[in-house]
């Protein structure tokens, strides 16, 4: 099967899956909308492909894994249900190795070693589904066979993380990490149908494709420092990005028995649904006793998010008409 970051925290107590084969969780009641998801700090507004069945998560560039389920730390904001922090690894400043894996729906490679050795270091690691590869190309040809009527199911997914670190010194050192992840979804229907109408046979083309995408994207840039052997201190400034976009386009033509169009139709539609934020975080890790630990910050988020952006068109026969809705 495929590792899952998020099928192996529902064997957790209080944690939920849920839909049968989906990576949702849900924990102690709460809904799957009121956990907080970190990526290295950065919340992921969607950490799902393949419509919830596998997480966004590659096992290859995953270190540590935090979940909270009760008494939330201040430093999160606050959240109804858990936090679910994910830190990434960091690439090996020594040398260079690399691993390659396939799975049941997707494959992948994971590759990291020095820029500079002993001061700066890469991680670069990626997986994509390969079903489509040769899916497609199979169904089409069915279609091919059939005279240009059936479906065309196409999905695919890939997600990158990348990360690099840099030392300035024992005491300083800066790191740079990314995500970006994509998922999309295309259906094609298509008919030819012969009719007579009098004694003349008229043809209909009939072509319908449904499309969509959505995705996240990542990026985040932390500086830690060391102040004093009691006190710590590190700066982030963070971007995230999550997108749906939907598009419908629809066409018909009528053709004589000359091959003339008499009649024609068409429709198309397109939504989108954006989410924005955009961050700035200092925080200080103080250690005054080795049996006392406190944590103080502060942090500013611009956050936009937009419902719905949509539009749609419909032309019909003769010189095209246009009516569009915002």
């Amino acid at each position: 099967g495929e590792a899952d970051v998020l099928k192996a925290i529902t064997l957790l107590p209080g944690v939920k899956p849920g839909i049968d084969g989906a990576a949702g969780f849900y924990v102690r009641g709460g809904g799957a909308d009121q956990n907080l998801v970190l990526l290295d700090g950065v919340p992921m507004y969607n950490p799902y492909h393949l419509f919830g069945f596998l997480s966004t998560f590659n096992p290859d560039a995953i270190n540590n894994i935090e979940i909270t389920k009760g008494a939330f730390p201040a430093r999160y904001g606050g959240r109804l249900s858990s936090v679910l922090d994910i830190h990434t690894r960091t690439g090996d400043m020594q040398e260079f190795h690399g691993e390659v894996s396939i799975g049941l729906l997707s494959g992948g490679f994971s590759f990291e070693g020095p820029i500079w050795k002993g001061k700066t270091s890469f991680l670069v690691a990626a997986r994509r589904s390969w079903v489509d590869l040769f899916g497609v190309p199979i169904q089409q040809a069915i279609v091919n066979d059939n005279g240009g009527n059936g479906n065309v199911i196409n999905y695919s997914f890939y997600d990158i993380n990348v990360k690099l670190k840099h030392k300035f010194s024992d005491k300083n050192y800066l790191i740079l990490n990314g995500y970006f992840g994509d998922d999309f979804f295309n259906y094609k229907q298509t008919s030819k149908l012969s009719f007579l109408l009098g004694k003349e046979t008229l043809t209909k083309s009939i072509n319908n494709e449904d499309q969509l995408q959505w995705g996240n994207k990542i990026v985040a840039l932390h500086w830690h420092t060391e102040l004093s052997q009691k006190l710590f201190m590190k700066v982030s400034a963070t971007y995230s990005n999550y997108f749906y976009e939907s598009k419908t386009e629809s066409y018909a033509e009528l053709l004589d028995g000359q091959g003339f169009q008499i009649q024609e139709e068409e429709f198309g539609s397109e939504g989108e649904t954006p989410i924005h934020d955009v961050g700035g975080k200092v925080s200080f890790d103080y250690i005054p006793h080795n049996k006392h630990y406190i944590r103080f910050g502060m942090g500013y988020t611009y956050h936009l998010f937009r419902p719905e952006i949509s539009k749609s068109s419909f032309s019909f026969a003769g010189p095209e008409s246009e009516i569009e809705s915002f």
